[in-house]
């Protein structure tokens, strides 16, 4: 036996949540003649598609938990996680340091250069500059710190919105 679908008519205008080319969330009001238009074309109305964000760098900019231009530190650490930071960052302090932008890829702007990187590709560097050799991965986002000492994965499970 065939689905019955009810013939609902939208009173309109509708208001859908999308994401631009650079993934900045932006509103699409539909008026209500283009939404009566639509839904004449066949029995479903169509429902917006709506894509995790992926990264905790993603979601900290798609929430705008950070403002544009707070300072983050470079804590390149010995060892295991929260054992003393590396002689190299403590003697270099000028080159670790960076300013977060709500941008979802390059969200350090380095203050050495005044290039934007993203997290991990700037930690890359810095680590490289500091042993010599590039490491072939690494998680980006903890390496950098606010005043507060915490750094990018913390700052978002604080204010929820990272497993």
């Amino acid at each position: 036996m065939a689905p019955q679908h009810q013939n609902i008519q939208p009173s309109g205008p509708f208001t859908v949540l999308a994401q631009d080319q650079q993934g900045r969330p932006v509103k699409i009001i539909i008026p209500a003649g283009v939404a009566r238009l639509a839904n004449s074309v066949g029995p479903h109305t169509a429902q917006p598609t709506v894509v995790p964000s992926r990264t905790v760098i993603e979601r900290l900019v798609l929430h705008g938990v950070i403002p544009n231009g707070e300072p983050f530190w470079f804590v390149y650490l010995n060892g295991k996680r929260r054992s003393p930071i590396h002689p190299w960052a403590q003697a270099n302090q000028a080159l670790c340091r960076a300013t977060f932008y709500n941008d979802r890829v390059n969200c350090l702007k380095w203050d050495s250069d005044g290039q934007l990187y993203s997290a991990t590709g700037l930690a890359q560097d810095l680590t490289s500059m500091a042993t010599g050799r590039r490491p072939k991965s690494l998680d980006g986002p903890q390496f950098w710190v606010n005043r507060a000492g915490q750094d990018l994965v913390e700052i978002a499970k604080q204010h929820k919105i990272w497993p």
